[in-house]
Parts: structure tokens; sequence; C-alpha cells
């Protein structure tokens, strides 16, 4: 091989046609580790974060439930408690009248 055909050869190896292949080499090399190790790995941490999302929802309502449980019962004793209280003032209004007619006379 002559010098100057190894020149030319080396030339054409390293000139800006062989940068743009070795630039497609890498840029598929990215591509293909991306699909096969990336998408997957991304696609179980969504999975995972989704189930995760899943079960707080859940639970969630699940104390909700107990929670509107509770403040039913709540509000049916302080409904009782009122009604109660309310027969109370009733009859000690009616004594009150009792006495200021009883006074009045």
């Amino acid at each position: 091989m002559e010098a100057s055909t190894l020149a030319a050869l080396l030339g054409a190896i390293s000139g800006p046609a062989a940068a743009t292949v070795v630039m497609f080499l890498v840029l598929a090399g990215f591509a293909w580790l991306f699909v096969k190790h990336l998408l997957p790995l991304a696609e179980k941490l969504i999975k995972d974060s989704n189930e995760r999302h899943d079960s707080l929802i859940e639970r969630l309502m699940t104390e909700h439930k107990e929670d509107r449980d509770l403040f039913g019962k709540a509000l049916a004793q302080i409904s009782s408690e009122l009604k109660k209280l309310a027969v109370g003032v009733n009859l000690n209004s009616e004594r009150i009248k009792d006495l200021e007619e009883k006074a009045n006379k």
C-alpha cells in the first residue's frame, strides 16, 4: 500500500463521514439502552407507584367511611341530648310561669 493511499484511507476513516457514522452508532446504542433497560424500569416504577396510590386511596376511603359512621353516631347522640335538654328547658319554663302566677296573686 502506498503512503498516499494510506493517507487517503486514514482521511476517510477519521473524516466527517466517519464521525457521522460513529455518531449514529452511539445514538443507536443509547436508543437500545433506553428501550431495553430504561423503559421497563420506568414502567415498573410507574406500576408500583400506581399500586401504592391505589392502596392509599382504598385506605383513605375506608377511614373516611369509618369517620362518617362515627360522625353520624355522634350527631345522633347530640340530637338525643338536645331533645332531652329541650324537654328540661320547657319544664323549667312552665315552672317559672307557675311561680310567676303564684307570685302575682
